[in-house]
């Protein structure tokens, strides 16, 4: 046996790795639009060999923990910098209670 390379951790994930334009795109076009049907430009998006920052406010906490959390899943990216703002902390409503009642319409007229 004998040692022919060594093989780094970039080496690794070098398969998985995306252009940072393409991550930006995906994760405007996917996450913020597809998914949140949220107006691109509440949301700022910025990527730096893999990382991205999210800085913005939204409407309601669960949309920025989304936001984040599907950005995580997009291929390419290694970490995410969660700086969204929200006016709503709806983290403690359950879908049946009055406070979320026109939730359903409003997402509907954003569409």
């Amino acid at each position: 046996d004998r040692v022919v390379g060594i093989v780094t951790r970039r080496d690794l994930i070098q398969v998985f790795l995306q252009p940072d334009d393409v991550i930006r795109r995906e994760v405007i076009d996917e996450v913020l639009v597809r998914t949140l049907w949220l107006n691109p430009s509440t949301v700022e998006v910025a990527v730096y060999e893999g990382v991205v920052t999210l800085t913005g406010h939204v409407e309601r906490r669960s949309e920025a923990e989304i936001a984040a959390s599907m950005t995580d899943r997009v291929d390419g990216v290694v970490a995410v910098v969660d700086r969204l703002t929200y006016r709503l902390d709806d983290s403690h409503l359950r879908p049946d209670e009055p406070a979320l009642h026109g939730v359903t319409e409003e997402w509907l007229r954003k569409l």
